[in-house]
């Protein structure tokens, strides 16, 4: 539910980890329309969410992926 209200407000495609799918999550917030993305991920995130960037949309995990060292 909360990734499709994410597609619908924001556009783009969200995938879910099946570590976050595991998750309850409730989100309440009112913010300007230019100010709801970050508000958006600021709550996910208290919720223990990371909404991770990628080309091809978003993904919604638990914990953001190990960054390779050089």
């Amino acid at each position: 539910v909360v990734a499709r209200a994410w597609e619908r407000v924001f556009g783009g495609t969200v995938t879910v980890s099946d570590r976050a799918r595991g998750r309850k999550i409730s989100l309440n917030f009112s913010a300007p329309k230019e100010e709801r993305r970050k508000m958006f991920a600021a709550a996910l995130r208290e919720n223990g969410i990371y909404v991770i960037e990628r080309s091809d949309g978003v993904l919604f995990d638990t914990e953001p992926e190990a960054k390779q060292a050089k």
